[in-house]
């Protein structure tokens, strides 16, 4: 299913997308975890380069929230992607 928004305005304020790399068959699961964090504004399933697609708002410390991440259990790395 594609998600499509509804107000692309609601978009322009992402800080940064990260790529996740996840152990598999737990995709859904990040997902749902990473959707607790007041930080993640959306996440997608990929099925490329990527495992799971978070957009990020409301901060600017990437740094940071990668490491939470990769910390996270079945996380196995994390990128940032740059949006240029």
């Amino acid at each position: 299913m594609v998600e499509r928004a509804e107000n692309k305005e609601e978009y322009k304020d992402v800080s940064f997308i990260l790529g996740l790399k996840v152990t598999p068959g737990k995709e859904n699961d990040i997902r749902a975890k990473a959707e607790t964090m007041p930080e993640v504004f959306r996440s997608f399933k990929s099925l490329g380069q990527f495992d799971v697609i978070l957009l990020i708002k409301g901060t600017e410390d990437a740094d940071a929230l990668m490491k939470t991440l990769r910390n996270t259990q079945y996380i196995l790395d994390v990128y940032l992607i740059d949006l240029e």
